[in-house]
This record gives structure tokens, sequence and C-alpha cells, in this order.
């Protein structure tokens, strides 16, 4: 089965495409992965087909000059605008692709190409969410957001989900994780958190700090940090530095974060990457922007997890740690080393908070979320591949697919 995949955002929306088609790979399927010019190293490496949207540089200079991007009130909005940017390079994409061979579509929420292609009936298409609250932001930001006039009129006849498939939606992540109250849409299957990172190697610098000593507490940065948008990166790194000196642990620190490590004790390392998943076990707790990858890790390990959410998903997941029992979050104004050490010295000294990081973390390492949404993909799609008729459905005018924009 030929299987498209598409990915839009940053890496805790792609790096789960990479594994989802990796793990399709496996199973004897011809996968291609569409998205930023800036993950292809990844594809690559993991053995997958990859067509670019844009360059690297386009890709880094976009997160780094648009501040409205990591808004927290715009931010969300301004995605949006990014990602109808996208439609008209990445629609031609996929028509390009198709033209070759019938194939199935499995589209990031976002990829509103995908949405133009299963209303032409071109090819069958699923959508896949790495976060429950992206049915949430969805409902509230798409309903009124300006579109070109080939998604109006799909929005007009599919509210309040006419951004998600109308065969099926793989949800990546556990249903203990989302929030019920959604209005979600009628097919939705849940196949668990889809972390991967594992193509990636530990650094020998973080595999000897690790093996050095008492586990040590992370800080991960997250993507708005290192690129300093909106954000004093000095300040952010002084503040986890004393959170960390204050509470007496050692500390490592993961991100691009221009000279943290010239003031770094001898307690504490840094790197720009390590995959969290093949370190976790060997650490007492986790300080991170609220993505969902990083909390998946985290819950997989059973660590207590203090978020400092800004944008996005953020404030959102950062809230279900704290409904889970398993984490807490500061606002901004308290992103201070004092308040930071205050919090996470409470988590990690609170019994209930182990307790309930124990429940959970079986909860994520048991099963196989890749191989599940691979089972969905491989149950729905033959029963739906249809043949192509594209000479009874032009391609759309470019000018009919172009929105508002990124920037």
């Amino acid at each position: 089965m030929k299987v498209l995949l598409t990915a839009i955002g940053t890496t805790g929306d792609v790096l789960p495409f990479i594994g989802l088609g990796r793990a399709l790979k496996a199973r004897g399927h011809d996968v291609t992965l569409i998205t930023h010019g800036h993950f292809a190293v990844q594809a690559l490496r993991a053995g997958l087909g990859f067509v670019p949207l844009g360059t690297e540089r386009q890709y880094l200079d976009a997160l780094a000059r648009d501040r409205l991007i990591w808004d927290a009130k715009h931010g969300y909005p301004q995605v949006v605008r990014c990602a109808m940017g996208l439609l008209p390079e990445l629609y031609a994409t996929l028509r390009d692709l198709l033209s070759t061979g019938p194939a199935v579509i499995v589209a990031h929420y976002l990829d509103f190409a995908s949405r133009l292609i299963e209303a032409e009936r071109e090819a069958p298409v699923l959508s896949a969410l790495v976060t429950p609250f992206a049915f949430q932001l969805a409902r509230q930001y798409l309903a009124d957001a300006d579109l070109p006039p080939a998604l109006a009129d799909i929005r007009a006849c599919g509210m309040p989900n006419w951004n998600v498939s109308s065969l099926m939606t793989i949800g990546m992540f556990p249903a203990w994780f989302a929030s019920q109250d959604q209005e979600w849409p009628e097919q939705v299957q849940l196949t668990g958190f889809a972390s991967f990172d594992e193509l990636a190697p530990v650094p020998p610098l973080v595999d000897d700090f690790l093996a050095d000593g008492a586990p040590p507490i992370v800080f991960v940065a997250g993507p708005r940090v290192e690129l300093g948008v909106g954000v004093d990166r000095t300040g952010w790194a002084d503040a986890m530095i004393a959170a960390c000196a204050n509470l007496g642990r050692r500390g490592l620190f993961l991100g691009e974060v221009p000279g943290i490590g010239d003031r770094l004790t001898g307690s504490m390392a840094s790197a720009a990457y390590a995959p969290l998943t093949r370190i976790v076990d060997r650490c007492e707790g986790v300080v991170h922007h609220g993505g969902i990858g990083t909390i998946a890790a985290a819950l997989g390990a059973g660590l207590p997890q203090l978020a400092l959410p800004v944008c996005h998903d953020q404030p959102h997941n950062a809230a279900k740690l704290r409904e889970l029992g398993v984490g807490d979050w500061l606002p901004g104004s308290e992103v201070t080393g004092s308040c930071v050490a205050e919090s996470l010295g409470r988590l990690l000294d609170s019994g209930d908070v182990r307790k309930r990081c124990e429940y959970f973390g079986p909860m994520v390492r048991t099963g196989d979320p890749l191989g599940s949404a691979c089972a969905v993909i491989e149950f729905m799609a033959p029963r739906s591949l249809v043949q192509r008729h594209s000479a009874a459905v032009p391609m759309l005018e470019s000018t009919a697919l172009v929105g508002s924009g990124c920037g």
C-alpha cells in the first residue's frame, strides 16, 4: 500500500509522523513523508520517501521572526495562517504524488490540502492528531477563520470538525489523557502516545553525565526559548540553573541556548539535544515547556514534571498534568529560580505525586501505539481506496487556494 503522510509544525508535531512512517514501512508499505525541509535528515534516516515543503532556512526563519506564532493569545490563529500559506504547495505536491498511482493519505489536522483532496475523491484521507486539545483549538479558531473559497465551501457543509477526515481520525494519545467533554468527530480511534525519537543517538557527554552520579532533573528549553522569540534566553537559563542549585540536585539542560554551558556548575551539564525517551529512565524529574512529546516521555518514565506553558496546546497539556496528579505548572510571571525550585521540590517530595506517576508510567509503556495506528490505517484504507478520477475533477486554480499566509 502506498501511504502519503503530511505533517505541519515543530518537532513535537513531526516526529510522531516519522515514527508512524517507519512503522508502516516495517510492515511492508511504501511511505512518503511531506513536511518542512527542516526534517529531511530525520525522515531519510528513518528510511522514508521525503518531499520537502520549503527549505530548512525558510522554516527556521519563519519560526524565529514571526513573534505572533509564540504569542499566548495570537499564537494559534497565526499558526493557522501559516498552514494556509502552505496550502498551494502542499496541494500540488499531493496531486503530483497521486498521479503515479492510488494511495492513502494520513494527514496532520492542519493539512488543509488533504481535505480538498478528500472532497474531490482523489484519495482516501485519514487525519491524525498528536494532542487531544487540537480538537478544541480547531473548533475555537477555525470556525471563523478567513479561508480561501474552496475550504470555505467545505466548512459550510461540515462544521464543527470540517478540518479532519470524514473517514477516520487517529488520536495518537491515550483515552485517559483526553478531555472527554469535547465535541469530537464521530469516527475517532485512540492509539496511545506516539513517542518517537529513537533514531537520534544519546550524546556521549550526556551518557557520561547520567552514569556519573545521582539521577538529575532535566530542563527542556523548548523551541520558543531556543529561538529566543519573546523570551530572554539568558534569563531563562539563569532561572533554571538557580532552581537546580536551590534544590541541591544535579541538572541536565537540553536545548540550543547560547552561553548556558559557561554558567553551569560541576553538578550540571548541557546538550543541544538528546532523545528523551532514551534517557528519562535515568532522571528524577522534568521541567519543560508543555510539549506533548516531552510530557509523554516523562509520563512513561514515571517522573514528576513541572510545565512552563505559553501558547498553543501547552496550557491545556499543563492543566492535564495537574488534573492527573503527576505534575504542576507555572505562569510566565512565576518562572523564576525560587518559584521553579519551590514547585518542583514540592512535586519531588510528594508521596502522592510519586504514586500517581507510578500508576500512569506502565500505562504509557505497555502496548504498541505506533503499531495500533498502523493497524487502523491498514483496516480503513483498503475499504475506502477508490479509483482516482482526476479527469472528472480538474485541479483547482491556485487562486482558489491562497490563504492569508504566514508573517
